[in-house]
């Protein structure tokens, strides 16, 4: 008698195309080869392969691992990673004008105010994982700035930093982000290339900061007195 293979079980990951949105993770039980083949996007699929071997691609049941996490390489996958790639390297680029330009301008009314990577992701206190993540933070000892920031910004974005700002003063209003605790005044400010100017003023109405490109070079708006 032939047994059928004994299935493994691993976890598929569907990789989303906008970095903002969260990559869709499958457990699957493999159950044959042909399964497998499926699973690699049919003709044309080269394989499987983990974040930590990104080189060995696996074809083969015999060669799956239990429990790993694996991706899927196909010739169809590669104009969309690089498509990803390249608009996360332009929304860095954007991020560090945004976050130059805050420093610039609101440090006219704040003096001393310096990056702060080690507050761009937002822990509970009584959690370990990660609650939040901004693109930028820029702080002196009273005054914090959050930045959000797109190379275009639509108006998903913005309803996506309503609720972060939502979710960060409650947890913070609750004791729970010690790290924030001493500051006396927390900006949101939101920056962008491709900004409408409907999308600026439902910012500003939020309260929000808005920076975006100006004469060759990036300049800050606000709503009068925000920063005094």
């Amino acid at each position: 008698l032939i047994h059928a293979p004994k299935p493994v079980t691993i976890k598929l990951v569907s990789e989303a195309d906008d970095k903002d949105d969260e990559d869709v993770v499958r457990t699957i039980a493999v159950t044959s080869q042909a399964h497998l083949k499926e699973l690699m996007g049919g003709p044309g699929g080269r394989g499987l392969f983990t974040l930590s071997d990104q080189t060995t691609l696996v074809s083969e049941l015999g060669q799956l691992e239990e429990g790993e996490t694996y991706y899927v390489d196909h010739p169809m996958l590669d104009a969309r990673r690089g498509d990803r790639s390249w608009r996360q390297k332009e929304d860095r680029a954007v991020e560090d004008e945004v976050t130059k330009c805050v420093i610039q301008e609101a440090g006219e009314r704040h003096s001393g105010l310096t990056i702060r990577y080690g507050l761009r992701d937002v822990y509970r206190q009584d959690c370990r994982d990660r609650m939040q993540e901004w693109d930028g933070v820029v702080a002196n000892g009273k005054v914090l700035f959050l930045l959000e920031v797109k190379h275009g910004v639509e108006a998903k974005h913005l309803e996506l930093v309503k609720k972060k700002k939502r979710d960060f003063d409650s947890a913070r209003d609750q004791g729970q982000l010690p790290e924030f605790k001493n500051f006396d005044t927390v900006f949101v400010a939101v920056g962008g290339t491709d900004f409408s100017s409907d999308l600026q003023d439902e910012c500003m109405r939020e309260g929000f900061l808005v920076i975006s490109p100006s004469g060759g070079r990036y300049s800050m708006q606000w709503n009068s007195k925000l920063l005094e």
